[in-house]
């Protein structure tokens, strides 16, 4: 097999495998360079099929390629597929025919325990050594590892391997696992199989896993543009039976990963002691946020920590100092209300040209979408107050932000319609204020009426009873909405027409001999407010008599038989006419 393979940092050994439906694989391992460079180089790897293995079809698979900080390509690559014939002499597992574990009682209360396994198994190639491994429901685990053959051969043999469970374990069941079986040619056994359960009694010292009291990355800034860059992780970590090596990783969200490996002991003990790893970003890695994790904690007994920490995240940059931007703290102006537009002044930034950015914020929260030099007020930033950010960018400089002061809360805006007023527009009589709609409700609305655009004072209610006062004057009403958070609004309606007076007069009284060729005069009475302009019309019988429009008049023949009444009326300027009728006389006499 060989594969060409580029790359600007350089390849780490490509690894090939071969693989048939049946399971069986053959193959496997890393590639090697035999001509040109990791960043472009051609590799080879020779992948032998043996007698006896499945015929058919073998799929040369290329696993993902990795580069030596870390990049990694995407899934499997199916390079070739082989077809092999022949005769196919082993196409199935290994068989396991028979197992023993003893003894499986076991007491560690004195010190550590051991049990021996034994399993014949049978297969026509030839078993590879199985693996063993004895857990226990904590999580603990021991004697994990290869069996030995003791007798007979690998088509048909036996197979031992110790397991000691040390003084201070979990007591209880453990139980005996059997590995998935493979032969030589790549047949494998499905599942695990449990040989015996083990009881173990004593006394149990330690069923906890180990504790990470406290742990240090430093530093947690690193600069790579230079070169490669290196931080220590240091971390306390404590146990009763004492911790394994611990293991660490730096890994990046492009999928790179660095210093991955065990920690050292450098002072105290495994039960309490402090370990130390350094991990080396190299020149050429991705940039950003590089999370430090420490993997689950193992002690020697077995027991396990759940799940992976994060110590730190490291900040890898690659630029060298940035150069350094000034600017000015924006200045904001324009009406704080909702529905006015808020200007943002940003002063002077040097060195020009500098791109500039907008934020506006709401009491200290980002308002989305609001990143112009304006923004136009709503009613949600009512009794908020509005600040904005500018940012400065420039190449090879480093962003520089200036926030302005805020401003005061925001009032909202109030409508509103215009009043208008209903009623008799004369004196004596009443005039209604009907505000119209105003919202966002409620509003609450107070009245003040004006006469010929004075206030009236006192007049503060939605009705106003007119006075002589307000004869030739016209009247208005102006409403005023206010609601918290929001600026006062007032509505003026329009004016009334002159407002007209009420006179008061009494009913004339004829006196005189009602006999034609006599005179018959009108007492008017008494008229208010003095002076009055009185005029007279005389009736017979209801009608007009022309040009009798004295306060006398004298009796016709044209009047015998009939009725005489006098129709005074008062006018008086700024005031509504007021006609008053006499009762009529009696009939008059020839």
């Amino acid at each position: 097999m060989t594969a060409r393979i580029t790359d600007a940092t350089g390849t780490t050994a490509p690894t090939i495998n071969a693989s048939h439906d049946t399971g069986q694989s053959q193959g496997f391992g890393s590639m090697t360079l035999v001509s040109g460079t990791p960043q472009d180089g051609t590799w080879e790897r020779t992948i032998t099929i043996p007698q006896g293995a499945a015929t058919g079809s073998w799929n040369v698979l290329l696993y993902p390629l990795n580069d030596t900080i870390g990049n990694s390509s995407n899934g499997f690559q199916t390079l070739a597929t082989l077809n092999v014939t022949g005769a196919s002499s082993d196409v199935s597992a290994p068989v396991l025919v028979s197992s023993t574990v003893t003894p499986t009682e076991l007491n560690i209360s004195a010190g550590s325990a051991t049990t021996k396994v034994t399993a014949r198994i049978t297969d026509a190639t030839g078993t590879t050594a199985p693996t063993i491994n004895a857990s226990h429901d904590t999580g603990q685990s021991q004697g994990f590892g290869s069996m030995t053959l003791v007798s007979g051969t690998p088509q048909d043999g036996t197979w031992e391997r110790t397991i000691t469970i040390p003084q201070g374990a979990a007591t209880g069941s453990w139980n005996v696992l059997l590995y998935p079986l493979n032969d030589t040619i790549g047949n494998s056994s499905n599942g695990f199989r449990t040989l015996a359960t083990l009881n173990v009694t004593g006394a149990s010292s330690d069923v906890s896993a180990p504790v990470l009291v406290s742990s240090t990355v430093t530093p947690t800034e690193l600069n790579i543009s230079a070169g490669s860059a290196t931080t220590k992780v240091t971390a306390r970590i404590t146990d009763a039976t004492g911790t394994t090596a611990p293991t660490i990783n730096a890994s990046h969200d492009t999928g790179q990963s660095q210093g991955f490996g065990s920690m050292t002991l450098v002072s105290g003990t495994p039960q309490d002691g402090t370990w130390e790893r350094t991990i080396t970003i190299p020149q050429g890695a991705a940039t950003g946020s590089w999370n430090v994790l420490l993997y689950p904690l193992n002690d020697t007994i077995g027991n396990s920590s759940n799940g992976f920490r994060t110590l730190a995240t490291l900040n890898v940059t690659a630029s060298t100092a940035p150069l350094v931007l000034t600017g000015t703290i924006p200045v904001i102006s324009g009406t704080t209300r909702a529905g006015y537009t808020l200007t943002a002044t940003p002063g002077t930034w040097s060195p020009a040209p500098v791109t500039l950015t907008y934020q506006w914020y709401r009491s200290g929260t980002a308002i989305t979408g609001a990143t112009a030099s304006t923004y136009k007020l709503t009613t949600a930033d009512v009794s908020k107050t509005i600040t904005v950010r500018v940012i400065g960018r420039k190449t090879g400089y480093a962003a520089l932000g200036k926030t302005s002061a805020p401003t005061t809360a925001i009032t909202g805006t109030l409508t509103g319609t215009t009043p208008v007023i209903s009623g008799t527009t004369r004196a004596g009589y009443t005039l209604t204020a009907t505000p119209g709609t105003w919202s966002p409700a409620p509003v609450t609305l107070t009245y003040q009426w004006y006469r010929s655009g004075t206030a009236i004072t006192g007049a503060t209610a939605s009705t106003y009873k007119l006075t002589t006062a307000d004869v030739s004057k016209t009247i208005t009403v102006r409403v005023i909405g206010r609601k918290t958070g929001y600026a006062a609004l007032g509505k003026t309606s329009a004016p009334t027409t002159a407002i007209t007076g009420t006179l008061t007069g009494t009913t004339p009284v004829i006196s005189g001999t009602t006999r034609a060729g006599y005179t018959l005069t009108a007492t008017p009475g008494t008229w208010s407010p003095a002076p009055v302009t009185l005029t007279y019309q005389w009736y017979r019988s209801g009608t007009a008599i022309t040009g009798a429009t004295a306060s006398t008049y004298k009796l016709t023949t044209a009047d015998v038989s009939k009725t005489i009444t006098v129709r005074v009326i008062g006018r008086k300027t700024g005031y509504a006419a007021l006609g008053k009728t006499s009762a009529p006389t009696t009939a008059i006499t020839p």
